[in-house]
């Protein structure tokens, strides 16, 4: 999809990081870059900034939660998802599946994350080598928050 200019949600310190970035000289066009902090408010106070704006196509929320804050400024700035602007979650939590539109998310296996962190903890305890860090790679569960960006 060719969204001109994608904004993020994220607690502060990854939108540190976003923003760190734009300051080394990232060639990018400058993204609203704005914190959350978890929770639906905040995801509604994010979303009527960028709700405001004609210019950004689609956001990422860190997660589900804040993605439905955002959803309800959108509805209230008279815009819709995915028509004016796309929504992307993170966690595939199971109430996603009920937003309206069904919301697209980024699955984390919690379990396995979970699972590899008491492997550690243990093998650490028990005084055995740790296994070496490896990450759970999230997949995209597509639904219907997210379509090309109107002409």
């Amino acid at each position: 999809m060719a969204h001109r200019r994608a904004g993020t949600v994220a607690p502060e310190w990854a939108t540190r990081r976003r923003l760190a970035h734009h300051s080394r000289g990232s060639r990018t066009r400058r993204s609203p870059v704005l914190r959350g902090d978890w929770s639906v408010e905040s995801g509604y106070l994010a979303g009527k900034r960028i709700a405001a704006r004609d210019d950004v196509t689609a956001v990422f929320c860190s997660n589900d939660q804040m993605a439905l804050g955002f959803y309800r400024a959108v509805a209230e700035a008279d815009k819709r998802v995915p028509q004016d602007i796309s929504v992307v979650g993170f966690d595939d939590t199971a109430d996603a599946r009920g937003y309206a539109p069904p919301l697209t998310s980024m699955h984390q296996d919690f379990a396995e994350v979970g699972q590899r962190c008491v492997s550690s903890a243990l093998a650490l305890v028990g005084g055995r080598d740790v296994p070496a860090l490896s990450v759970v790679v999230p997949q995209l569960v597509v639904r219907d928050s997210t379509a090309p960006p109107a002409l």
